[in-house]
C-alpha cells in the first residue's frame, strides 16, 4: 500500500499499514476502509485473558477500525462507539479500564464526554486518554481532568503503550484509592 497518495500527509499509520483521513465535504476513500479491514482480519487474538478492558470513542469509523484493531492486536479487549452518547451509555452498562476519546464529534463531543465521565460517581475514577488532532492546549481549556494526551495520528505502539501506561496507573493506585476518591 502507498504511504502517500497525491501529496497528502498520511493521516494514520498502524501495524505498518498507512490510510489518509478524508478532508470535510470529501466521500471516504475504499483504500481507508480496506486498510482497516486489513487490520482487523490481521491481528491475532493470543491472550486468554485480556490485558484490560478499552472503550473507544470516535465518529469516524476508520479511526475506530485501526485503534480497535491495534488495541486488540496488544491484547486489550475493546468496545468501540461512535458518538458521546453512546459513550456514555455503555459507561453506565460496563466497567472499563481506560477509555480513548476523540474530541471533535457531532453532537456531545469528547470534552463534554470527559466531563460526564468524571462527575459522575460511577465513572469518574475511569482513566480517560484524549485522542485528536487538535491542540493540547485548546483541549485543556475545555476539559484538564483526562490522564493522557494522545494526538492524532499516533502509530500503534505508542497507542498500546499509552493505554499500558494508565491501566497499570489505575491498578497500582488500587480500590482504596479509587474508594477514597468517591468520599
Amino acid at each position: 500500500m502507498r504511504a502517500f497518495s497525491r501529496g497528502r500527509r498520511p493521516a494514520a499509520s498502524f501495524l505498518g499499514i498507512t490510510v489518509n483521513k478524508r478532508r470535510r465535504g470529501q466521500r471516504q476513500g475504499c483504500s481507508n476502509v480496506i486498510a482497516a479491514a486489513k487490520l482487523v482480519a490481521m491481528h491475532p487474538v493470543t491472550a486468554t485473558q485480556p490485558r484490560g478492558r478499552v472503550l473507544t470513542v470516535d465518529d469516524s469509523a476508520v479511526m475506530r477500525l485501526l485503534v480497535t484493531a491495534s488495541l486488540e492486536a496488544l491484547g486489550y479487549s475493546v468496545e468501540a462507539v461512535d458518538s458521546g452518547h453512546a459513550a456514555l451509555a455503555a459507561s453506565q452498562r460496563e466497567d472499563f479500564d481506560a477509555v480513548v476519546l476523540d474530541v471533535d464529534m457531532p453532537g456531545i463531543d469528547g470534552l463534554a464526554v470527559g466531563r460526564a465521565l468524571r462527575s459522575n460517581p460511577k465513572t469518574s475514577t475511569s482513566m480517560i486518554a484524549m485522542h485528536t488532532s487538535l491542540a493540547e492546549a485548546f483541549v485543556r481549556t475545555g476539559f484538564d481532568e483526562y490522564d493522557i494526551f494522545l494526538p492524532k495520528p499516533c502509530d500503534a505502539r505508542y497507542l498500546g503503550e499509552c493505554v499500558d501506561l494508565m491501566i497499570r496507573g489505575m491498578r497500582r493506585r488500587g480500590p482504596a484509592a479509587s474508594a477514597a476518591g468517591e468520599a
